[in-house]
């Protein structure tokens, strides 16, 4: 993951500042991600129905945008619970590569997805995303139609507006 200079580096400053903060990617050790994901299944947090029922709203508006024989790049896939709904329903997805900081993780979605879809291309890749991806990564031989950088949900809360802003550069240089 990250290196203890650049936790110490982070921790000095998100301290530093006002309001204090620290990143949360600190927090996703394989017991963070295991708390996290019992606290989306609670009652008291909405966040995760919300996305789940936005998600199931709108699927097939962008099942129909997507097209077939796409390659999913998804940012922070936790559990994968939204990423299933979408590649059900997407016509032949050529790949999915996950990103996701925590390894526990990662592992544990893609084991389970490729369960569930013995004939995707299933291509996990570990990694901070709030930094950028190498592009070779994300290459393909051959490539799919189309990449789909797929962020759903409120994750997006955890920047500020200027992370946001930059995250979301960062990702439209990669469809």
């Amino acid at each position: 993951m990250n290196s203890e200079k650049e936790f110490l580096a982070d921790a000095v400053n998100g301290l530093s500042a006002q309001p204090r903060t620290l990143p949360c990617k600190y927090l996703y050790d394989a017991r963070g991600s295991e708390l996290f994901e019992a606290i989306c299944r609670t009652e008291d947090y909405y966040v995760t129905r919300a996305d789940l029922a936005l998600m199931k709203t709108h699927l097939d508006e962008i099942v129909s945008e997507v097209g077939d024989n796409v390659h999913v790049i998804e940012f922070g896939s936790g559990e994968g619970m939204k990423t299933r709904l979408l590649l059900d329903q997407l016509e032949n997805p050529r790949a999915y590569t996950p990103i996701e900081i925590s390894k526990s993780a990662l592992e544990a979605s893609a084991r389970d997805l490729e369960n569930h879809f013995p004939e995707l291309d299933i291509r996990p890749h570990q990694a901070d995303y709030t930094r950028p991806v190498t592009s070779s990564v994300l290459q393909m031989d051959p490539p799919g139609r189309r990449r789909l950088v797929y962020f759903p949900g409120s994750p997006i809360s955890n920047f500020t507006r200027d992370e946001a802003r930059d995250f979301l550069t960062r990702m439209g240089r990669m469809a």
